[in-house]
């Protein structure tokens, strides 16, 4: 274990580590918080275009924030959403998104935790 590995916490070795949850005095607290967090997390989508999708949403959010009408927003991020997903393939797109649906995480139904795989300490 590399001693700045502490910042990012992701193997089990880390979480379970005596000299880890001696580092100070919430250690232990902390690396069990971080521990049943991975056990509930989340993914980002993975798939061609992903990074494209969320700077659509990013845009639109700000755009909102910043005093443009919602609806107005959401439906130029849906055409972006819909000019990316044409560039690459809607049965593509689909194809890559059934796959990802299958890891664990990918959706709220089917965290580490909901598929009997969670790490406890």
């Amino acid at each position: 274990m590399l001693p700045y590995a502490l910042r990012d916490p992701y193997r089990i070795s880390h979480f379970k580590s005596e000299l880890y949850g001696a580092l100070f005095p919430s250690a232990k607290e902390y690396l069990s918080n971080l521990n049943n967090s991975a056990n509930v997390g989340l993914l980002d989508p993975i798939m061609p275009g992903a990074q494209d999708y969320f700077l659509s949403i990013d845009r639109m959010c700000t755009a909102v924030w910043a005093g443009a009408d919602p609806k107005a927003s959401l439906e130029t991020a849906a055409a972006e959403w819909n000019e990316t997903t044409d560039r690459l393939g809607v049965d593509s797109q689909k194809a890559f998104y059934t796959e990802f649906l299958k890891l664990p995480g990918a959706t709220a139904d089917n965290t580490v935790e909901k598929l009997g795989m969670a790490v406890t300490l």
